[in-house]
C-alpha cells in the first residue's frame, strides 16, 4: 500500500528509520516496500510521475503546496479517480525541501521537514535534522545524539505519512488542500514551527497519535485496502 522511494545518498540507518516509520502502521493494517529513486520504483505508485519529476532531479525538491501530488487534468486525473495506482510513495532525500505556499515556485518559498498529501502522498527530508544533529558524511552517522537523530527522521517520516491518511474534516474542498494539524497537545500531528521546536517536544518525549487521530488513520487504511482489493 506504500512504498519508500529514497534518493541515494542516504545513510542505511536513516532509511531504515523511514522504513520503521511505516512500519508502524502495520497495527492499522498498512503493508509497506523500499526501494531508491528510479523509474522503477514509481512503477504503479500514485501521481508516479510526479514523483520521478520531483524526487529524481539533483538539488532541492520544490514544492507548491497548492497543487503538489495531485492528479492533473487528463490521463493521469482518470488514473487517480479509478483508483488504478494502488500504492502510496513517501519520498525521502538529504536535500532541502522548499515549499512555496502561494503562487509560482520563485515566491515566499520556505525550508520544511516534509510535506504530505491526502492520498496523494509525502516528502519528507532529512536535510535540517542532519545541520541541527551535525551529520558526518564519512561516516554516515551523526556527531550529536545519534539515537534522538534516528528518532527524529521516523517521527517526520510518520508525521508526513499521518497527513496522507488524516482528511481535514470539517473544511471546506479548498481548504482540503491545506495540511491538517491537530490541537492534542500530546499528538504527533500538531504543528511544529521549526527543527528545534520538533525536536524539543516531539522527538524528546517521543509523542504518538492521539485517540481521534488514530481512529481516523484506522478508518483511512480501511478504505484504502478495500480499493486495493478492487484493484486486484
Amino acid at each position: 500500500m506504500f512504498r519508500l522511494i529514497h534518493r541515494l545518498g542516504l545513510s542505511p540507518a536513516e532509511v531504515k528509520a523511514a522504513c520503521s516509520a511505516i512500519n508502524r502502521f502495520r497495527g492499522y493494517g498498512v503493508t509497506c516496500d523500499a526501494i531508491a529513486m528510479g523509474e522503477s520504483a514509481v512503477r504503479k505508485v500514485k501521481m508516479g510521475r510526479q514523483f520521478l519529476e520531483t524526487l529524481g532531479p539533483d538539488g532541492p525538491v520544490r514544492i507548491n503546496s497548492a497543487n503538489f501530488l495531485m492528479p492533473r487534468l487528463g490521463t493521469e486525473f482518470a488514473d487517480v479517480m479509478q483508483q488504478t495506482s494502488p500504492i502510496i510513495g513517501i519520498g525521502l532525500t538529504y536535500e532541502p525541501i522548499l515549499l512555496s505556499v502561494h503562487g509560482p515556485r520563485d515566491q515566499a518559498e520556505q525550508k520544511v521537514i516534509g510535506a504530505g498529501r491526502y492520498r496523494g502522498g509525502a516528502f519528507v527530508t532529512v536535510s535540517g535534522l542532519r545541520e541541527f544533529f551535525g551529520f558526518r558524511p564519512d561516516t554516515g552517522e551523526y556527531a550529536m545524539h545519534q539515537k534522538s537523530a534516528i528518532d527524529a527522521v521516523e517521527l517526520a517520516v510518520c508525521h508526513e505519512v499521518g497527513h496522507v491518511l488524516i482528511e481535514s474534516y470539517g473544511r471546506s474542498m479548498e481548504n482540503l488542500r491545506e495540511e491538517w494539524h491537530c490541537n492534542h497537545p500530546q499528538c504527533l500531528m500538531q504543528e511544529t514551527s521549526d527543527i528545534a521546536h520538533f525536536v524539543e517536544h516531539a522527538v524528546k518525549a517521543r509523542l504518538n497519535f492521539c485517540k481521534e487521530c488514530a481512529r481516523r488513520i484506522r478508518m483511512e487504511v480501511e478504505t484504502l485496502r478495500r480499493d486495493s482489493e478492487e484493484y486486484d
